[in-house]
């Protein structure tokens, strides 16, 4: 998948001159008679909430990708975090993600281990309210190097790119079931494609144990009915 965004998004972060004159730019408007606190249009209408873990509803906030110092991601994520919450501007940056995938490995005796790894080494995934005072105070946070799009100028992700990523839930409907025997493929996470039989499910919490062929054996794994679909019988 981190080959789709490169060819989705132009790879410009190296562009060290165009993002320092665009800061400098940003910065020179918002230190005009405001101390270099955020310009007032910016939040208006914001209704801050305390609490820059808690993830809030934004209507204009939408998925951008910025790019990080190798190994800084889990440290840009706190940085963010604690800038959000510095500024009172959680409404401004309303979630943050580091996709994780994991990969199940055999190991010599035979048994199994889930391993957990970026998917996306080297990008952290912000959902925001882009303005150009937000693109200086995100690119200005220690371990960001830009934002991912032409001459690291942002471009929001697609609906579908969000869905594809797995940067926010999929919401099921109350009528989405499914029964013990029931073929099904898996449409998102580390089996994605791989096809299995319902073997247990637990409607209340909208999970399903599916039955799937891996390493020549059959291996039961733990699915959220958001992560399968109901496939004909072949």
């Amino acid at each position: 998948m981190s080959q789709e965004i490169n060819e989705t998004y132009s790879a410009d972060i190296g562009a060290a001159d165009e993002i320092n004159a665009e800061q400098a730019e940003v910065g020179a408007a918002s230190n005009d008679g405001a101390g270099g606190d955020i310009a007032a249009e910016t939040i208006a209408g914001a209704d801050v909430i305390d609490g820059a873990n808690e993830k809030k509803v934004n209507p204009d906030a939408k998925w951008y990708v910025i790019h990080t110092y190798s190994g800084y991601e889990n440290m840009v994520e706190q940085n963010l975090k604690k800038m959000a919450e510095t500024n009172n501007i959680q409404e401004m940056i309303t979630d943050i993600a580091i996709p994780v995938e994991e990969d199940i490995v055999e190991k010599p005796n035979g048994k199994k281990k889930v391993v957990e790894r970026k998917k996306f080494p080297g990008y952290v995934f912000v959902k925001m309210v882009h303005t150009k005072q937000m693109w200086y105070m995100v690119t200005s946070t220690r371990g960001v190097t830009g934002f991912v799009g032409p001459a690291s100028r942002a471009i929001a992700l697609t609906n579908e790119e969000v869905r594809k990523m797995g940067l926010e839930k999929v919401e099921v409907s109350d009528d989405v079931a499914f029964n013990v025997g029931d073929n099904v493929k898996v449409i998102s996470g580390a089996l994605e494609s791989f096809i299995g039989r319902v073997t247990t499910v637990a409607a209340d919490r909208k999970k399903a144990k599916v039955a799937v062929s891996m390493f020549g054996r059959e291996t039961i794994v733990d699915l959220e009915f958001g992560q399968i679909e109901r496939v004909s019988a072949k």
